[in-house]
């Protein structure tokens, strides 16, 4: 049996570990760059945000979400932002 398989079949039935992680990209509006990430970083119960940076600054949050099991992405056109945010919510 060729390896690739054996790594396939191995990858498919492993019990895999789902954490939650940034998904969206990068963008540059400007002379400011923005991209998605998690906060606090340390916590499993950490907050999708959207985090900014110009030259001469240190990063910051612009946006939280209030869910703790979501995710940004971002796009832009020009000096326009698009701003999509994606959440679990548990409905019991």
């Amino acid at each position: 049996m060729n390896v690739k398989y054996i790594l396939l079949i191995v990858a498919l039935l492993h019990q895999l570990t789902l954490l939650a992680h940034p998904t969206g990209n990068m963008i540059v509006v400007g002379d400011t760059v923005m991209w998605p990430y998690i906060d606090p970083i340390d916590n499993m119960q950490h907050h999708a945000c959207i985090m900014s940076w110009r030259k001469g600054t240190k990063p910051g949050i612009i946006l939280k979400s209030e869910f703790s099991a979501s995710n940004f992405m971002l796009s832009n056109n020009s000096n326009v932002i698009y701003i999509i945010k994606r959440n679990y919510v548990k409905f019991i």
